[in-house]
């Protein structure tokens, strides 16, 4: 597999988790993708902040990818089903399935959020080789639409999430949106995402975000220096014109 290629420069736990994501994509799995704070990095060209798993969503097979993963490569987490540790790092494993719109039917707007994003980040991820150090991972990544996606369908969980892990959802869902959503890309790519993808990711931005600012800005002071320097402003500046495009 080649594709674009990132690289990842000056940073150890960088180059752990590529090396893990390395054997991840030589493991035998069906479809999966890179999902949370390396793909965002990945998308960033950036080690913007710091992270120490890697989070992964797989089609749904039997044998399931833990069973796969665990008879070659890893060893099974004793207290989480879905994840799996490679060379001591962990890795959690979201499994997703083909989508029907009657699937949903019944489902609330935050589970709702959940399973069609990370159904859309499987379909629509994109082939990349990541560089970290000595190491390379050849291996589908989720796109910024992508995660922008599911970063607002996890802030919109926000209140059931650890301080600090709320706070990172937050910052990258900015720092991608900032970079990619300038002349409106995500806005457009969201707006026509299967499955009223892309009214859920505003109604879950407006919810927790757009709506009260000052709110989201104390949540981000949990995340260390570099996020606390973002302002009210600077939230609203960056994703009411995602939200406006979005409910047009």
């Amino acid at each position: 597999m080649s594709g674009e290629r990132v690289v990842l420069a000056g940073d150890a736990d960088a180059a752990r988790l590529v090396r893990a994501a390395a054997q991840l994509a030589r493991a035998g799995l069906g479809p999966h993708a890179l999902i949370g704070g390396l793909a965002v990095m990945c998308r960033l060209a950036a080690v913007h902040r710091a992270t120490h798993d890697v989070d992964t969503v797989t089609e749904t097979t039997a044998p399931t990818a833990v069973q796969v993963i665990t008879s070659s490569i890893g060893t099974a987490d004793p207290a989480n089903p879905t994840r799996v540790l490679i060379d001591g790092v962990k890795i959690d494993l979201i499994d997703t399935e083909s989508l029907r719109s009657e699937d949903l039917d019944g489902i609330d707007p935050h589970d709702r959020l959940f399973v069609v994003s990370h159904r859309w980040a499987l379909d629509t991820a994109t082939e990349t080789d990541i560089v970290a150090g000595e190491h390379t991972a050849s291996i589908r990544v989720a796109t910024p639409s992508a995660l922008v996606a599911m970063k607002s369908g996890a802030v919109l969980g926000g209140r059931r999430r650890e301080p600090r892990k709320r706070a990172s959802d937050l910052y990258d869902l900015y720092r991608l949106v900032i970079e990619y959503d300038r002349a409106g890309g995500i806005a457009v790519t969201l707006a026509s995402a299967p499955m009223g993808l892309g009214p859920l990711v505003a109604d879950a931005l407006r919810d927790r975000v757009t709506d009260e600012p000052e709110r989201a800005i104390r949540w981000l002071l949990d995340g260390g220096p570099e996020m606390a320097t973002v302002t009210a402003d600077d939230l609203r500046d960056a994703l009411d014109p995602l939200v406006e495009h979005l409910t047009s």
